[in-house]
């Protein structure tokens, strides 16, 4: 019975957009293999993307990424459909990085919105205080313990590490992985869930995967 409705779901997709009598092998995936992502998972994806109504354009990679994380316990699905609220019009802007187009040659045409969870922290942490030694005109660790010096380290320990980690979410827009997206006629049409660092294998999921579904992406993504 559950198989059949996620057959039904995924079939609706293919309806509703009338451009195609293909799948791609992720929805394949979707259909013939529910088991693999857990039939839950995917049915908690499917019914939070059809109540902010945009079920339709999602490509059943999408749809599948979404349902694997929520299987893992890797993160939340909220934290990324409160991000696509954001896109959608239905959410004002957050402290979350806001969207913006690629402009490296692999995804160059498409957009991506970062989401955050917890497993992010650590990174924002780094960013901020410069950790890395990426930005040598980052002064906020500077800035941070000149209130300090000269305190018994013993008495101001507390105040310091509270400051270390709360401080980059009370100054800084917080970054994370990406929702990735295409612009069609004044919609947004998700198709993959990505980080930094892997445009390329972002780039060969969303040929094998999501032209089949959205055939208008053979005008944007260039064949590299």
């Amino acid at each position: 019975m559950k198989r059949n409705l996620i057959k039904s779901e995924i079939k609706s997709i293919e309806v509703i957009q009338g451009e195609n009598k293909e799948i791609s092998d992720e929805e394949k995936k979707l259909i013939n293999e529910p088991s693999i992502l857990g039939q839950e998972n995917i049915e908690d994806v499917l019914r939070a993307l059809k109540h902010i109504k945009i079920l339709e354009r999602c490509s059943g990679l999408f749809i599948s990424h979404l349902a694997l994380l929520q299987k893992s316990g890797f993160c939340s699905i909220s934290r990324i459909i409160d991000e696509i609220k954001v896109l959608e019009g239905l959410a004002l802007p957050n402290k979350v990085k806001s969207q913006a187009p690629f402009k490296r040659k692999w995804l160059k045409g498409l957009y991506h919105k970062h989401f955050y969870t917890d497993r992010h922290l650590s990174e924002n942490i780094k960013i901020h205080w410069d950790l890395k030694g990426i930005n040598k005109n980052n002064k906020n660790f500077e800035d941070l313990m000149k209130p300090f010096i000269g305190k018994d380290i013993s008495e101001v320990a507390g105040q310091i590490a509270q400051s270390l980690v709360m401080k980059p979410f009370e100054e800084r827009v917080k970054t994370g992985d990406w929702i990735i997206y295409a612009k069609h006629q004044g919609k947004n049409y998700y198709l993959d869930i990505g980080k930094h660092g892997e445009d390329e294998n972002i780039y060969n999921r969303i040929q094998k995967n999501c032209k089949v579904q959205f055939p208008f992406l053979k005008d944007i993504l260039k064949v590299i």
